[in-house]
């Protein structure tokens, strides 16, 4: 039986972050992917080209995120507990 081996930095730090990533959330279209870090950063992602197209630098780790029913706008949560909403508009 063969066995393959994921790296390590390739689950827990993709381009673009320089922590290990906490959660992701994906657009109801699938067309955005929207990550958060210990860094400290929220990062959108298009999803076709594997770009980062927006970036958000909090003043604490975020923990959560999710993206609402109108497929716009993201909620983050970060480790003081308290709600960051951000709206995708252009991207």
């Amino acid at each position: 039986m063969h066995t393959s081996t994921v790296r390590q930095n390739c689950l827990d730090r993709p381009l673009g972050h320089n922590d290990s990533v906490l959660a992701v959330a994906v657009t109801a279209d699938g067309k955005r992917a929207i990550s958060v870090s210990r860094d400290r950063t929220l990062k959108v992602w298009d999803l076709t080209s594997g770009n980062i197209v927006s970036s958000f630098k909090g003043d604490n780790i975020f923990s959560a995120c999710a993206v609402a029913a109108d497929g716009v706008t993201i909620v983050a949560g970060d480790s003081l507990g308290c709600l960051h909403f951000l709206r995708l508009e252009g991207v």
